[in-house]
């Protein structure tokens, strides 16, 4: 993604609408955004010119993202004898598309209610996102049309180019006080041609696109591209090459039905898990089954845990003894997700184990017998190379955390980036930037995993194992002579096909090794190398988060999956001793919230509220300003007992908040741990859950605590990565 471009996008736009708020000033901005797309777009094909051109209507069977001001645009220019038409061919396109929301958008073949005869009705005003549409071979296109999987190289940058305007737009929209995500441009228009008042309403602040949204939407990357820096003309590849081999099982097994929307929705929208799990007892279907390998994301008692836990092992044999096929549970495995798991509280060994050897030993053995084989073959010379691979490499923690590692490796260690997920983001590109080479990989697994293990690579570290079943599909192969997973996801992959778990010495606790499936290597201090954020702050007050504008003020700021029902008593204790609510941020996860787990946030509200807990809920704050602010405004910033804070520990010191914490039995227990001892405030380490409430409620402990702050320690450290990098020429042999 273009920086600058993104920069001009957000900042054009936002002076233009801080003058005026109107349709036709929106109307405005985005002629003047498309141009300035169209002109990048155009610098991007000086090397390599697409195989686009009129008639071939491929690209126009999805479902296609676009800002409410694009939507805005189109609309006003469907004549209006052409309305009528075009409103019955946007509700079959709502039916034929139903299945896919919810789920993978990407996988839509439907075609855009816009197009008439195979040609666009509205070629000059098509949104950004049409404008980075391209392909280099017209039979990628329409192969993909026919619902094939396969990456479509692209001209390189073109995809990003669009991407990087739409992104500046959409920041500039939400600072406006308007709607910023993406919406359906179907639906969009639905609205539009059906409610003369919506394109005002819009322009007024009020919410009028809801249905149309699509909040978690992500823009393909140039797939079939790839970067590289300073690297021979033979070796390694310019372009992914993945190889496909007759028999490979496919990589998923087609749309999400019904019974698993439905699961989705009851589990993760209402958090309503007993009628969840029973959609899918008594199925022989391999997706339903897979799916029954699955842990809630909230409880109610501890006792409710137990009883979840043994459900886990009795779905994890229960499939190994169903007399499956490989090739057909391979597939399956895409469905599959154990993140949830470590939100217990409890051991993970114990359950992940046990799954890892049935995804290992008994579905990726059998389905692709060839990428499971020891690598005996002799290293080719050279540096050591180490891949990073991610399913999510994007504006996420899943990948974040080993970027730092990446950026300051030794001369004498080469970095690959393998984005194995389906699309890419602005932190797609610092990845790409930062490493010797970066190769986007969206396709069938098989053939990508063989490109893969074609590298050579003496080290592959897995950035987020267990959150998507995509990256099980890899990391149950053997792709590298040494394999490797950390931070992503807090806790063992159970995967025999992992060699070590990378750690760190401050928050392992004695004995952690048992923890582990895997060798545990324990890095110095937190492990990690952190950049040092940005920090910017809104001048928001407390009364304008909801709070009193007295007294002291507690933050609970980590998601509320963390909130574990054995500690519910401690918040009450808190607020009883103060006098005060202690207030709760509404996000479900620690990275952001997600709005198909709002069912989380409300079972925890009810299970806080039944236990007496008196507290305020201050909504997640999407501008990161406003965020910054709430932690300066806070008094104390707690943990969660058993999964303390990362970033939000960080963040905290940063604004020059206490933060108070309960040491853990457990890695994910004691981040806080160790950035409070690196950091110099050792002292807001609770002895005791007792200390721990005392500690909050000691306004003058905290102050002593915080005396010999030194937050700037918490940034560049580099002895992690120098031992990595030690590490790293032990297990290739080079040292």
């Amino acid at each position: 993604m273009s920086d600058s471009a993104s920069s001009f996008a957000r900042n054009f736009a936002e002076t233009s609408l801080a003058r005026e708020r109107s349709v036709a000033k929106l109307d405005s901005v985005v002629r003047k955004l498309h141009l300035i797309a169209d002109a990048d777009v155009a610098r991007t094909q000086r090397a390599q010119s697409p195989a686009c051109h009129k008639g071939c209507d491929a690209c126009c069977y999805r479902i296609v993202p676009v800002s409410v001001p694009e939507a805005i645009r189109i609309a006003s220019l469907i004549p209006v004898e052409q309305r009528g038409s075009v409103l019955a061919r946007i509700d079959r396109y709502r039916e034929a598309t139903a299945q896919f929301r919810g789920g993978d958008t990407s996988k839509a073949r439907v075609a855009c209610p816009l197009l008439v005869d195979g040609l666009c009705s509205v070629y000059e005003a098509r949104p950004l996102f049409c404008r980075g549409m391209n392909a280099l071979d017209v039979l990628d296109c329409t192969a993909w049309k026919a619902g094939s999987e396969g990456p479509i190289p692209r001209v390189p940058g073109q995809m990003a180019a669009a991407r990087s305007v739409a992104s500046g737009f959409g920041s500039a929209l939400t600072k406006s006080q308007l709607q910023g995500d993406m919406v359906d441009l179907g639906l969009a228009l639905g609205v539009l041609l059906s409610d003369p008042g919506a394109a005002e309403s819009y322009a007024s602040g009020k919410a009028a696109f809801e249905g149309a949204a699509l909040p978690n939407f992500l823009w393909p990357a140039d797939e079939g591209q790839a970067t590289t820096r300073d690297a021979p003309k033979e070796w390694p590849p310019t372009s992914p090459a993945p190889r496909a081999l007759a028999g490979d099982p496919p990589s998923e097994t087609g749309p999400r039905d019904r019974i698993l929307a439905d699961f989705e929705r009851l589990a993760a929208g209402e958090a309503r898990y007993e009628e969840a799990i029973a959609l899918l007892e008594g199925s022989n279907d391999l997706r339903h089954m897979i799916q029954r390998i699955w842990a809630p994301y909230t409880y109610s008692s501890e006792q409710d845990i137990d009883r979840w836990r043994e459900h886990f092992r009795q779905a994890v044999d229960d499939f190994e003894h169903c007399g499956f096929d490989p090739g057909e549970a391979c597939a399956a495995l895409s469905g599959a997700s154990t993140f949830s798991v470590p939100y217990q509280g409890r051991a993970v060994r114990p359950l992940m184990e046990p799954f890892g050897r049935l995804v290992c030993d008994r579905i990726a053995s059998r389905a692709i017998p060839d990428l499971v084989e020891p690598i005996e073959r002799k290293r080719r010379p050279g540096k050591i190379r180490v891949g990073y691979a991610s399913c999510l490499m994007l504006s996420s923690h899943s990948s974040k955390w080993a970027l730092g590692w990446a950026a300051n490796q030794a001369d004498d260690i080469e970095t690959y980036a393998l984005n194995i997920g389906p699309a890419a983001d602005s932190f797609t590109d610092r990845w790409e930037r930062t490493v010797d080479h970066y190769y986007h990989l969206p396709g069938r697994v098989p053939a990508a995993a063989r490109f893969i293990k074609d590298l050579d690579l003496d080290v592959l570290v897995y950035t987020d194992v267990g959150i998507l079943g995509r990256g099980y599909q890899f990391a149950a192969l053997r792709l590298a002579r040494v394999q490797c997973t950390g931070w992503g996801l807090a806790a063992t992959s159970g995967l025999p096909t992992i060699d070590y778990y990378l750690s760190s010495d401050l928050m392992e606790p004695p004995g952690a090794e048992d923890h582990y499936s895997e060798k545990l290597v324990r890095l110095p201090g937190s492990g990690l190398c952190y950049e040092r954020p940005n920090v910017v702050e809104s001048e928001k007050t407390r009364a304008e988060f909801g709070l009193p504008a007295d007294g002291p003020f507690v933050l609970m700021a980590q998601g509320t999956m963390k909130c574990l029902p054995k500690w519910d008593y401690i918040y009450g204790e808190i607020s009883a001793r103060l006098g005060r609510p202690v207030a709760f941020l509404e996000r479900t996860l620690a990275t952001g919230d997600n709005r198909k787990l709002w069912g989380i946030v409300n079972h925890t509200k009810r299970r806080l509220a039944a236990a007496g807990v008196n507290m305020a809920w201050i909504p997640a704050a999407d501008d990161p300003r406003d965020y910054f602010r709430l932690m300066g405004l806070a008094d104390v910033s707690i943990d969660s007992p058993g999964w303390s804070g990362g970033n939000t520990t960080i963040e905290a010191l940063l604004m020059g908040t206490p933060v108070v914490t309960l040491p853990g039995e457990f890695m994910r227990g004691n981040h806080s741990v160790a950035f409070l001892q690196i950091a110099g405030a050792p002292g807001l380490i609770a002895k005791d859950p007792e200390d721990y409430v005392d500690l909050v409620c000691d306004s003058e402990r905290q102050r002593e605590a915080m005396k010999n702050l030194n937050a700037d320690a918490l940034f560049g450290d580099l002895r992690p990565v120098r031992a990595l990098d030690e590490f790293y020429r032990r297990v290739a042999g080079g040292g």
